[in-house]
């Protein structure tokens, strides 16, 4: 996304450097609100996964998460 979209939002050439530190930026920002926020998802309507889990067993994972929202 950084190499296609990013570039239509520079008024001037970032150095790689930068980018990597808005994209990592992004990331604590992001998931700091996620945790923060997650609680107030009402019980039964969040199901998280590991993306370990989803890549080594894909069919179990989704099985996971239609049981896990019925």
């Amino acid at each position: 996304m950084a190499d296609s979209y990013y570039w239509y939002t520079y008024l001037q050439r970032p150095s790689d450097r930068h980018v990597t530190d808005f994209i990592l930026d992004q990331y604590t920002l992001l998931f700091s609100r996620y945790m923060a926020d997650r609680g107030l998802v009402p019980q039964g309507q969040l199901h998280e996964l590991s993306f370990d889990d989803l890549e080594s067993d894909p069919i179990a994972a989704l099985r996971d998460i239609y049981t896990n929202f019925g």
